[in-house]
């Protein structure tokens, strides 16, 4: 009988242990996000530390977490024909897979609302004429790449259609 005390209260720790890491990486993450105050204060505790560690609470990723990255897609045309190219048909190794997350996040970083900087704008730029360069090596022929953003529906309103927001283009 004390074998399964023990063991329910085991289980039990661990079921309390998922719903507290839930709900602070949530808000953790939702303010980091939104730029607002966390109201925990998350001390480092050595034991906590190991125990998320072995069990995997430590990834940061809770329920309807903010801080998964948004996600673009370049579109690239051929001028003569008009016939359209995804950026992902670029890629056929796993470093180039890599090297496009990669892209992704440098991308979504340089575009936030509160970043004006012209700099960051002209590296994105950049980033976007070497894929639009990468196709005109890959098929010989003239392209115009343009980088759209992906606008998806809200909870609140799941009959909106997801759109595609025009970000940049180059020729």
């Amino acid at each position: 009988m004390k074998n399964t005390f023990f063991e329910y209260a085991i289980l039990g720790l661990i079921i309390l242990k998922v719903i507290v890491t839930g709900i602070l990486t949530t808000t953790e993450s939702f303010c980091s996000f939104y730029k607002y105050e966390n109201p925990f204060e998350n001390k480092e505790n050595q034991y906590d530390k190991t125990f998320a560690a072995y069990t995997g609470f430590d990834t940061g990723y809770g329920f309807f977490a903010p801080n998964v990255a948004s996600n673009f897609i370049i579109i690239s045309e051929e001028l003569k024909t008009g016939n359209t190219y995804l950026s992902t048909d670029l890629l056929s190794t796993n470093e180039g897979k890599l090297r496009f997350c990669n892209l992704n996040d440098v991308y979504m970083k340089n575009i936030t609302p509160e970043n004006k900087n012209d700099t960051d704008l002209k590296i994105n730029h950049i980033l976007l004429k070497q894929v639009n360069k990468a196709f005109e090596a890959k098929y010989g022929k003239q392209f115009q790449s343009t980088a759209y953003l992906y606008d998806h529906n809200f909870l609140s309103d799941p009959a909106k259609k997801s759109k595609l927001i025009k970000i940049d283009n180059v020729q």
